[in-house]
């Protein structure tokens, strides 16, 4: 069994663990199945980090839930809940700008390239605020 990966720092603070991050992204892409009115059922995050807890800590997941949860990648029941701990997200839904992250991820050596770029939390951002990925790979890729 493999052991998840050591959590790390940038002074004293967790660092975002873009591994995680994509897997997380990818788990929900595969795992998020609609109900018979349309809407997905959720998925808890702590069954999130169960299922991925072979490669990543707890910490690493909620973590990466939060910061997707935030970006506007995800969607989660009850936001109006501003001060609920991610360990019970429960996530009802990939956003548009999450599907555009995901084709983002789907080829790697054009991902590669663009973490080189730009850090993650800008691409984020770059997406939620409706840049699509193609627009985003022609403006910083070319």
């Amino acid at each position: 069994m493999k052991s998840p990966q050591p959590q790390k720092y940038e002074r004293g603070i967790p660092m975002l663990n873009e591994s995680c991050i994509k897997s997380v992204m990818q788990y929900l892409d595969k795992n998020l199945v609609p109900k018979r009115n349309g809407k997905m059922f959720g998925i808890n995050a702590r069954r999130i980090a169960g299922d991925l807890s072979e490669s990543f800590s707890a910490i690493d997941v909620f973590q990466a839930v939060s910061c997707l949860v935030q970006s506007g990648m995800l969607t989660r029941a009850n936001p109006e809940h501003p001060h609920v701990a991610p360990a019970v997200f429960k996530i009802n839904g990939i956003t548009p700008a999450g599907y555009q992250f995901l084709s983002l991820l789907e080829d790697d050596t054009l991902w590669g390239k663009l973490k080189k770029t730009l850090p993650l939390e800008k691409i984020l951002n770059l997406l939620s605020s409706g840049i699509n990925a193609a627009q985003l790979l022609q403006n910083f890729l070319s």
